[in-house]
Order: C-alpha cells, then structure tokens, then sequence
C-alpha cells in the first residue's frame, strides 16, 4: 500500500511539475513580447496596462431635421467643415424625413476637437452647421452647401504578428486591414465593408471576426497573390481590395473594437496559431487608427517598428490621453512611410 501511494505521489507530482512548466512557457513567451515591445518601441518604458490601443471613440450625434416635408434627407457626419474641404470624408450617416430625429454613431478620433454635419437632399444640396454638445438641427437657418459625391472615411486595423523567419519586428504591416465607416441598407440593416490595404507577412493568414472567419479562403488566395508575397509594405502595387463585409442590424455599433482575430501557419497543410488582441497583452496584436480627412492611413515600411514613422506612439502607448493625432502624416517620418495609393 504504501508503494502504491509513493508511485500515485510521484505521478501526481510529475504531472504538476510538467504542467507548471508548460504555464510558465506559456507565459514566459507573453512576458518576452512585451520585454521586447518595451525595448524595441518603448526605449524601455512601461506600458500601460489598461491601453486599448485604439485612437478613437464611439460617439453618438443626435441629429434632428425640420426642413420642407417632401423632401428626403441624408445626413453625413465629418471632420471638416464639408463647404471648405470638398474631399472630406463622411464618419456616419442617416437617411431622414423632415421632422425627424436620429442618433448617428461614428469612430471619433481622439484629437478631433470639432464635427461638422450636412444634411443633403437627393440632389446632394442642402446645408451644414457644426455639432454642438454632440447635437445639431437643420432648418432653414443653415448654410447652403452642394455636394455631388460623398465617400465613406475608413478605420485601419494595423497587425503584427510574427512571420517564418523572425519574432515580432513590430512594424504593424503584417495585416492592414481597411473598415468602413456603417452603410446604412435602408431596410434595418448597416454594412461595414471590409479591405486589405497591404499584407507584410509570408505566412499562410487567415482572418476571423467573432470566430468566424473572413471570406472563404486564405488572405493571399483572396488578393490573388501567391502564398508568402507581401504586399504595399515596400512601394504600393495594389488598390486596396475588397475581401468581405460585416452587417449589423443597428447603427449602434463601436468600429474600433471590432473582435478580429488571425490564424496562420507555414503553408496551407500546417496547424494553425490563433491571435487575439489579448494574446501578447498587454502589448498589442493591433493598433487602431481613424483615416485622414480622405479616409487614407500611411503604415510604416517592412522592418521598421512603428514609432521610427511616428514618434508620437510612445508617448501615446504609454498614456493614450497624450499624442492622440500621433498617426496622422503630418506628425511622421515620411522616410519609414510606405506611400499612399
């Protein structure tokens, strides 16, 4: 009997000892990524522990039109003030009847300090006035304004991840993926149309939102590009290209969280290694960014880690209150910058 126990004593104790190895691995391996984070971007600092690593706010506007009654509107939300900058992008939109009033959620970028709003007709005339208190009415006080064309603005999911040859070089272009602001399908439901902007990995990679994954092949396969070539990462070849789309049934929804996640591996018959933003926490697998007033975002170039274009991300990484405009190009090292299409 007591053999019995010293064997189911020595068993036990194998047992805790290789699983305890295995955690300690296990997180070894996400203390090491973060230590290397902290070297290679930080110059050392700590991070964070509750950054989110996304520049910009769900916010709502309220919006009420009281304009003439048989007239449809489309109210647009932007930047700037859409009678000076003709090529502003749009951060939210709603379809309106006279009399009506509605709440239209956007991505605010943290640096924005104003919004504009224009409520347009199906001519694309009709007015603008700055948002006040996150509020704003049309009627017949407003601005005139004509508007023939309207474009989407964009949120950029930037990946790092690690590749065949190396661990993380933290450049933030092994995945660019480019999410558009709500289409509203005027039946209920609201579409966010999904693009890839460059792929900076040779890795089999696949994309998945809430487990479920992003079209219906490998990323490459849906550029129609060979497995393991990069793309837009050195000079721009390629437009960015639509690889699918995410429909929700309220407008009442936050872009810059989105629940991505990746899967790759050496070649399409090799297991696949899932990431999770909470994977390498509390350093980030992504950073999210709002386009600029034309709805575009420059990424750093294959090899050089984020904070050589902007400098601005440490101070930003380590208190997200600070340096909120730190991606936009105006605040970059152009020199590290793969260039805009």
């Amino acid at each position: 009997m007591k053999k019995q126990f010293s064997l189911l004593y020595l068993v036990a104790f194998s047992f805790l000892f290789f699983a305890t190895s295995c955690s300690k691995e296990r997180n070894s391996s996400s203390d090491d990524d973060v230590d290397n984070f902290r070297a290679l971007v930080l110059s050392g600092q700590s991070i964070d522990p509750n950054q989110t690593w996304t520049s910009a706010t769900k916010t709502s506007i309220k919006v009420t039109v009281n304009l003439q009654s048989n007239q449809a509107y489309k109210v647009y939300i932007f930047l700037t003030n859409p009678s000076v900058d003709s090529e502003s992008r749009f951060l939210g939109r709603a379809t309106m009847a006279s009399g009506e009033t509605k709440t239209i959620y956007i991505a605010k970028p943290d640096y924005a300090t104003k919004l504009y709003a224009a409520c347009l007709n199906s001519d694309g005339q009709g007015f603008y006035k700055e948002i006040t208190d996150g509020e704003v009415i049309f009627d017949n006080s407003n601005i005139n304004i004509g508007r023939s064309q309207v474009y989407y603005n964009s949120i950029f999911y930037a990946f790092d991840f690690p590749d065949t040859t190396s661990d993380r070089d933290f450049d933030f272009n092994d995945l660019v993926l480019q999410v558009s602001t709500l289409h509203d399908n005027e039946d209920g439901t609201y579409t966010s149309y999904l693009s890839v902007a460059a792929l900076g990995t040779d890795m089999d990679t696949y994309l998945y939102y809430n487990d479920e994954q992003i079209g219906t092949k490998e990323i490459h396969e849906l550029l129609d590009t060979d497995h393991g070539v990069t793309i837009n990462t050195t000079k721009i070849t390629m437009q960015p290209r639509y690889i699918g789309e995410l429909t929700f049934s309220t407008p009442d929804v936050d872009l810059t969280t989105l629940p991505f996640s990746v899967r790759i591996s050496k070649t399409e018959h090799t297991s696949k290694q899932t990431y999770t933003q909470s994977t390498y926490s509390p350093s980030p697998l992504y950073v999210v960014v709002c386009g600029d007033t034309n709805g575009k975002w420059r990424w750093p170039k294959e090899g050089a880690n984020i904070a050589y274009p902007f400098p601005g991300f440490v101070s930003w990484a380590i208190n997200q209150q600070t340096a909120t405009d730190w991606y936009l190009t105006t605040n970059a090292n152009s020199y590290y910058l793969a260039p805009a299409w």
